[in-house]
Formats: C-alpha cells, structure tokens, sequence
C-alpha cells in the first residue's frame, strides 16, 4: 500500500512539474483573451487541461485523467479540447463533453447529474472521490492494524510461543507445577527451543 500511496505521489508530482508550464502557457493565452478561431487544436488542449485542473486540482486531476483515458490519449485530449470550447470559447454542442460523460458531472454550471438530483451532489465525480477516499482510509485501518499486530506479536502477547513459555516459566516459578509437569508441558507444547 505504501508502493501505491508513493506511486500516486509520484505520478502527481510528475503531473504537475510538467503541467506547470502548460499551465504558463495556457493563463497567457487566457490573459490575453485570444480569439477561439486563433488557437490550435494543442493550445485549447492546454487551455482545457488548465480548467480542468482548476476544478480538480493535483491528485484528482490525474485521478480524472485516467477515467478519461489517460496521459497522452485521444479520449482525454478531447476531452480537454472541448472544455475549453465550452469554458474559454463560450460553444456549447454535442459531443463528449457537452452531451456525454462530462454533462452527467454537472456540465460546469449547466444542469448535469450532480446539479439535477436536487442538491444531493451524487454524481459520477462525488462517487469515484468518495470511493477514492474510502480506499486511503482502509489502507490506513489495515497498515495501521498490520503494525499493532507485528508490535504485539513481538511483545509476545498474542500468540507466540515466547508467552506461552513465559507462563508456564512463572507458574514454575511460583509453585503451581513441579519440575516434572514443566519438562512435560514444555514438551508437548514444543517450546524447547524457544
């Protein structure tokens, strides 16, 4: 799990120091409000990717990307071109964005899912953040739960033949056994070299 949490950690990092000059790029354009008609299909790329960021920053935003299809694929370089159409350009129209997956999220101030369910906010995106959290959480519960059980487990306090060879030492020692019913027990209960 930890492998995981440091992989997503990475890939959100790397994301982000690539995305940083993107990201420069695209706020010039935005800043100098340059005409729809004048940008290339690359440049409304970057401009979505920046929206999109903005809506879901860091890990999310990967998260997003990779329901989208992925770094580097067709699906979420669409997708991106037309959040930018919409956003930026101001076009609204089919296609993915405005009629597909991304109008089911709440279409970025049009009514979608999470904004037609009467302010229950269960969209698509709610649920896989709620999901996402849900898995951290267990994650935590069970490396949590892992390292208390190694801890007593050296402690001998749980089920390790060191306890049982405390025990039967301390009832010796107390004269609850004789020598005899020590040998024999540690015997049967295999603690010989233990």
């Amino acid at each position: 799990m930890i492998v995981y949490i440091l992989i997503v950690s990475i890939l959100v990092a790397g994301v982000a120091f690539a995305a940083a000059g993107e990201f420069d790029e695209a706020k010039a354009i935005i800043a100098a409000q340059t005409s729809c008609s004048q940008l290339s299909n690359g440049q409304l790329e970057m401009v979505g990717d920046y929206y999109m960021e903005q809506m879901h920053p860091g890990e999310e935003h990967v998260l997003m990307d990779g329901m989208m299809g992925g770094e580097g694929s067709d699906s979420l370089r669409q997708v991106h071109i037309s959040i930018a159409q919409r956003i930026y350009c101001g076009e609204r129209g089919g296609g993915l964005i405005n009629g597909g997956m991304m109008g089911m999220m709440g279409g970025w101030g049009y009514s979608g899912m999470m904004g037609s369910l009467g302010g229950i906010g269960l969209g698509v995106g709610f649920l896989f953040m709620l999901l996402f959290w849900a898995l951290i959480i267990l994650a935590l519960y069970w490396l949590i739960k892992q390292l208390l059980g190694a801890k007593t487990t050296e402690t001998g306090s749980r089920g390790s033949g060191e306890s049982a060879l405390n025990i039967l030492k301390t009832r010796y020692a107390s004269g609850e056994i004789s020598k005899a019913d020590f040998d024999r027990i540690k015997t049967d209960l295999d603690l010989e070299g233990k």
